[in-house]
């Protein structure tokens, strides 16, 4: 193959798809609406991955729209939780390696018998914008100035985590009430 990336057939297809959500993603979605109006269910860190199976996520545009897929899945769980008496956490990571591209994922986490560690605190994660990528940090520029917390991991790490939340939604994720 001489070095180069296969050809993404089918690609129309699943940007379409994407927008509008797989199957699987609305199965999941449905599972934590569910436990959000009758609590019968538990979920260790649950989550739902918005990367492409078929190629890693370097582009801007293809990383632009798996990110407001993912924060379109968030918003809609945040809108269903506004009654809910149960105890959860909701938030959008962003997995950010240099070789391997970014790597979207939106988790749900409750209390959960098998585990003590809920809820999760993300306290040794810095508060600013990450990464050195200007469109990713105007994306998340824009998403701060809506309401959501930004964290990241050390960004002299070879794999950069960004935790994006609200602190309104679901128990906080981090300690000091500062933010």
């Amino acid at each position: 193959m001489d070095g180069k990336m296969k050809k993404f057939r089918g690609q129309h297809r699943y940007y379409r798809r994407l927008k509008v959500g797989t199957p699987a993603v609305h199965r999941k979605m449905d599972e934590w609406i569910d436990y959000l109006e009758n609590g019968q269910s538990q979920y260790d860190y649950d989550h739902i991955h918005f990367d492409c199976p078929k190629q890693p996520l370097f582009r801007w545009n293809a990383i632009r729209q798996h990110l407001d897929a993912m924060m379109c899945s968030f918003n809609v769980i945040a809108m269903k939780s506004k009654e809910t008496p149960f105890e959860f956490q909701l938030w959008a990571f962003i997995g950010v390696q240099k070789d391997f591209g970014i790597e979207p994922a939106l988790y749900f986490h409750t209390p959960n018998s098998d585990y003590e560690d809920f809820p999760r605190k993300f306290d040794d994660f810095a508060l600013e914008l990450p990464c050195g990528d200007k469109q990713l940090e105007r994306y998340l520029k824009q998403l701060a100035d809506k309401g959501f917390t930004i964290l990241h991991s050390s960004q002299e790490a070879d794999f950069i985590q960004i935790i994006i939340f609200n602190n309104s939604i679901g128990k906080k994720l981090r300690t000091d009430e500062t933010i």
